[in-house]
């Protein structure tokens, strides 16, 4: 079986800093609800508005200034296993086997492996933070974000069913 690499693109890139664009706006909003036009009982915190808005405008601003090369790896598919870059968890655990996958869920957006026993690549993430993130949030299923990519799922599909994993499709 031959390497497949799937590069970032142009036109996902771009979807998702129109969404933290929108999540911006959102904030800007509801900052200027919570800070001028309601002063009791505030529906939404203002330091959570004020953040959410500057998550916005700053991750929008990062992906249009600085977007990743498209020549850039997103995922690397072989047949010793697959290997995303998309996501920190993703990108601290590095390869992961296929003997090591229980389960791969694909959804519109989102790839998440699931393995069999996930503390074996928790020894690989060195921040705290992320092995955190691994163990407790996601439950030792590895994100992997295809919405910076310009394949779709149905194509991701087609590639993975060449390998020796179970599939949700």
């Amino acid at each position: 079986m031959e390497t497949t690499t799937i590069k970032y693109g142009a036109g996902g890139q771009r979807k998702t800093a129109l969404l933290f664009l929108g999540i911006g706006i959102i904030g800007l909003a509801f900052v200027y609800y919570s800070w001028f036009m309601q002063n009791d009982g505030v529906i939404f915190g203002r330091y959570t508005s004020i953040f959410m808005a500057l998550l916005g405008f700053g991750a929008f601003l990062k992906l249009t200034i600085w977007p990743k090369k498209a020549d850039a790896a997103a995922m690397i598919i072989s047949q010793e296993g697959i290997s995303g870059f998309t996501t920190p968890i993703a990108r601290a655990i590095g390869l992961v086997a296929w003997d090591d996958i229980q389960f791969i869920h694909l959804e519109k957006n989102m790839l998440h492996i699931i393995l069999h026993d996930p503390k074996k690549y928790s020894e690989k993430i060195k921040n705290f933070f992320v092995r955190d993130t691994f163990l407790k949030t996601k439950e030792g299923a590895i994100p992997v974000s295809i919405l910076e990519i310009d394949s779709t799922a149905e194509e991701l599909t087609d590639i993975l069913r060449k390998y020796p994993v179970r599939l949700n499709r």
